[in-house]
């Protein structure tokens, strides 16, 4: 179990744990034993008379001074959140700036440390929900099938029985290649009209054929696991591991491949329910072509770090780049990635996220790709779609990497630093 640093409902002055990154559900403390009247005016006439106090807020890492409500550096890690606030409910900036005044009755600083400006946002989160009314283009969640088939590829990349892995436990995320910020957009253009039945086909195949090559990918991968369990005997400390993972073959090939018949039927019937004049039956229909797409497998093929990388890269579009065929050869886009990269620049409007220096591209795992040494045409595709700098460092990722270490948490990110990504152990 992983631990955070305590954040303060400014409003009620009491702690509230933020919820963990992959639930939905919130829960907020309530003040108790609330003073008098003139307690309360006696508190006050205290706090006024009280020594300016230094730095409510702490961040591990970083020299900036929050010390005051309205104070600059106040106002520039609000500005660094913005681009990150998409699910937070309105109050929270308000929030921050009481967070950086926050004192206890006696003038004396209530102190809120987090590790990094994303520790802070998850703290944020659980004191300011987003709580929306239920609309046809809400995100929907992930079904369980779609944890089965991340939890695979991650076996299967890692040569690692990972199928009883707690992602919740462990900050980890099913990331997205195409967010489902853009899906819902493009979705919305087609049903709204400014877009063809051609558009949504060409964009949504993509996707589809993402997660056919995502299939064939693993069906590879399952023959190796199998010739290496064959090569090593029953008796090797490995091949148990190993075997778990060959155990879910016909499982995974199963759910995979609904995935693609779930896709493919839900836009049928949402092309047939915009062309028709009937509203509860279209808005029926984009909900399930919303569900489908938001968990299609190829968009969604593995495990990655929550906090440290996928709340950072927020919308953008995030790609992962494989081992190279040979050593002089440019490492090719994942299946997710080919169809994210072939993608019209208006459907990935933030383009795609890179390190805070704009130099690398971020993996879904961390893994840094240097631009410099992808292929032409993956490097004219990015240069097509754009790039989006992020707050992602080598330094916080290794940060991270560090942190799980000392928690005995998974840490999904590779061992060594990657210019090309290192082959599977077997």
């Amino acid at each position: 179990m992983f631990h955070r640093a305590i954040a303060r409902n400014p409003a009620a002055n009491r702690p509230v744990s933020p919820a963990r990154p992959d639930s939905r559900s919130k829960h907020m403390q309530t003040a108790k034993n609330c003073p008098t009247v003139g307690h309360l005016s006696a508190l006050q006439k205290q706090a006024n008379n009280a020594p300016t106090v230094q730095r409510q807020i702490k961040i591990q890492g970083d020299a900036r001074k929050f010390e005051t409500k309205g104070g600059k550096a106040t106002r520039d890690l609000i500005e660094e959140i913005m681009p990150q606030s998409y699910n937070l409910a309105r109050g929270w900036i308000n929030g921050v700036y009481k967070m950086a005044g926050d004192t206890q009755s006696d003038g004396s600083p209530i102190v809120h440390n987090y590790a990094s400006v994303s520790d802070l946002i998850v703290a944020l989160q659980g004191l300011y929900p987003k709580v929306e009314t239920a609309g046809p283009y809400d995100r929907p969640n992930f079904s369980s099938a779609a944890y089965f088939l991340a939890k695979v590829v991650a076996s299967l990349n890692r040569g690692q029985d990972l199928m009883g892995l707690a992602l919740g436990d462990n900050d980890l995320a099913l990331p997205h290649r195409m967010s489902f910020r853009d899906i819902r957009e493009s979705t919305r253009r087609f049903v709204e009209g400014t877009e063809t039945q051609g558009d949504l086909t060409r964009w949504t195949d993509r996707l589809i054929q993402a997660t056919l090559d995502r299939i064939a990918m693993s069906t590879d991968r399952f023959s190796q696991i199998a010739a290496r369990l064959s090569a090593i005997g029953p008796s090797a400390p490995e091949a148990i591991g190993l075997g778990n993972i060959m155990a879910h073959e016909s499982d995974y090939l199963a759910k995979a491949q609904a995935s693609v018949a779930f896709a493919s039927q839900s836009r049928a019937k949402l092309t047939v329910a915009v062309a028709g004049q009937n509203d509860a039956a279209k808005t029926a229909a984009l909900k399930i072509f919303l569900k489908a797409f938001n968990e299609i497998h190829g968009n969604i093929p593995d495990v990655g770090q929550h906090v440290a990388i996928n709340i950072p890269v927020s919308s953008a579009g995030h790609a992962h780049f494989l081992a190279s065929a040979t050593a002089n050869a440019a490492p090719p886009p994942s299946p997710g990635t080919k169809a994210l990269l072939a993608q019209s620049p208006h459907r990935i409007p933030d383009g795609i996220a890179t390190t805070s220096d704009g130099k690398y591209i971020i993996g879904p795992q961390g893994q840094l790709m240097d631009k410099l040494d992808i292929g032409q045409s993956a490097l004219d595709a990015i240069k097509s779609l754009g790039s989006k700098p992020t707050s992602v460092t080598r330094e916080s990722r290794n940060q991270d990497s560090h942190k799980r270490s000392a928690e005995g948490r998974f840490d999904p990110s590779l061992a060594q630093e990657q210019k090309k990504q290192p082959a599977p152990p077997w």
